[in-house]
C-alpha cells in the first residue's frame, strides 16, 4: 500500500513536470520492464515476434525522448554544469543566480529542439 502511494505521487509529478505523454511512456517502459523480469528470472518463453514488439518498444521510447531535446540536450547539460559549479562555489550569491532554471525544460516550452 505504502509504496503504491509513493508511486502514484512519482506519477502525478511526472505529469506535471512533463506531461500525460511522457506519462503513457515511461508506463510501457515499466511494461516491458516486467516482460524483461519475467523473462530473466522465471525463464519465460518469448516468441520471436514478441522480441520485435520489445525492441519496437524501445525504439518509439528512444525515437520520443530524443525528440524531446530532453535526451543528451546540450542546454540541459550547460545547466547542470552551471549548477555544480555554483555548488562548489563558496560566494553563493555572487557565482550563482537566485532563481535557477530547471535542468529540463518543461512541456510546452521552447528549448531549441524539435
Amino acid at each position: 500500500g505504502f509504496f503504491a502511494f509513493l508511486l502514484l505521487l512519482v506519477e502525478v509529478q511526472l505529469v506535471i513536470e512533463t506531461s500525460s505523454l511522457t506519462m503513457t511512456v515511461f508506463g510501457n517502459l515499466k511494461s516491458a520492464v516486467t516482460v524483461l523480469f519475467a523473462v530473466a528470472v522465471f525463464h519465460d518463453q518469448v516468441s520471436v515476434l514478441q522480441w520485435a514488439g520489445m525492441l519496437v518498444t524501445f525504439t518509439g521510447m528512444l525515437a520520443y525522448s530524443h525528440a524531446r531535446g530532453e535526451w543528451l540536450a546540450e542546454d540541459g547539460y550547460d545547466r547542470l554544469k552551471a549548477l555544480f559549479s555554483c555548488m562548489d562555489s563558496s560566494d553563493w550569491e555572487k557565482d550563482c543566480p537566485e532563481e535557477t532554471t530547471p535542468i529540463v525544460p518543461k512541456a510546452g516550452k521552447a528549448s531549441g529542439h524539435v
